[in-house]
């Protein structure tokens, strides 16, 4: 390998490996907000909770590999998966009185 080529694989490694970082810095402060919505959800502070467990929901389509992974890696009885998120927010809705 020339030592053009190793930088230039030195600079891709360095590239691949930020986006790897910044991307799970987002994804960690995604389940932080959530976590605080279902918190919220079992102290009812449904108004505090429904915004967040929004954010949550819109971060990603329902059918995305995301929803599929974090089913398969927390269980499908885990509180972060689509539809127990959409059950809570629908548990918020009710008790504010919002169907949108």
């Amino acid at each position: 390998m020339t030592g053009k080529t190793k930088k230039a694989v030195a600079l891709l490694t360095a590239i691949f490996l930020t986006v790897i970082l910044i991307s799970d810095s987002e994804h960690q402060q995604l389940f932080s907000e959530a976590e605080a919505a279902f918190e919220a959800v079992e102290e009812q502070e449904y108004q505090r909770a429904e915004p967040l467990l929004r954010h949550y929901l819109s971060a990603f389509p329902p059918e995305s590999l995301h929803w599929v992974l974090v089913e398969w890696f927390n269980g499908e009885d885990s509180i972060y998966t689509f539809e127990n998120a959409e059950l809570a927010l629908a548990e918020c809705r009710k008790h504010t009185n919002r169907h949108t």
